[in-house]
């Protein structure tokens, strides 16, 4: 995984190991059992991404945006899954609010919603109630409403956002999400985005 600024975002580039001071020699028993989309009990040659990894995350528990969002991008199986589920960990132990999103879940706007606001317990298994004719639903997956459902997880804690196979997201999503974050950032909002996804992503 090679890290390089781009012309908008720090990409980090997800390919091979080539960080020396976590290479193992070849007697070394190896921790890493392969599977897709688990995190390793070690992340051999990650060292400086993990470094880029918590400075993001140190931005937002001081209460303050990153600079720019960040983007992991790579062939499948080089471990970005992995990264995106050893981020997450990082922001919990930080009490750092995580929201993980699967692309291929959201296809439209109420989806994208709905996965990243968390209404009370009751109002979920209920999803609606009604009263007299009235009704009133849990969320509003209107485009207009993901800078509500997102400031209002900010004033609990700061967020990372989690995109997997951000590479598969529907382009108006995409589109809104990253100028809601966006408008989020400009307010020093602290609030991190993270897109992982094949060479295709940028």
């Amino acid at each position: 995984m090679d890290y390089a600024v781009g012309s908008q975002y720090p990409w980090i580039v997800v390919s091979e190991v080539r960080d020396g001071a976590d290479m193992r020699g070849d007697g070394d028993e190896c921790p890493f059992v392969p599977g897709r989309g688990r995190i390793p009990p070690y992340l051999a040659g990650r060292a400086s991404q993990q470094r880029t990894g918590r400075d993001f995350l140190n931005r937002i528990q001081a209460g303050t945006s990153p600079e720019s969002d960040l983007v992991l991008y790579g062939p499948r199986g080089t471990g970005k899954t992995a990264m995106l589920l050893w981020l997450a960990a990082e922001a919990r132990q930080r009490n750092i609010d995580v929201v993980a999103i699967e692309s291929a879940d959201i296809k439209t706007h109420e989806e994208l919603v709905d996965q990243v606001s968390r209404p009370p317990r009751w109002i979920e298994r209920l999803g609606s109630v009604s009263w007299r004719g009235l009704q009133w639903k849990a969320r509003d997956g209107s485009a207009e409403n993901l800078k509500h459902v997102l400031a209002r997880r900010l004033r609990k804690a700061p967020l990372a956002l989690l995109i997997d196979e951000a590479h598969t997201l529907d382009p108006t999503v995409g589109r809104t999400i990253l100028s809601t974050t966006q408008r989020l950032a400009g307010e020093d909002a602290p609030l991190v985005t993270v897109l992982a996804g094949t060479p295709g992503l940028p």
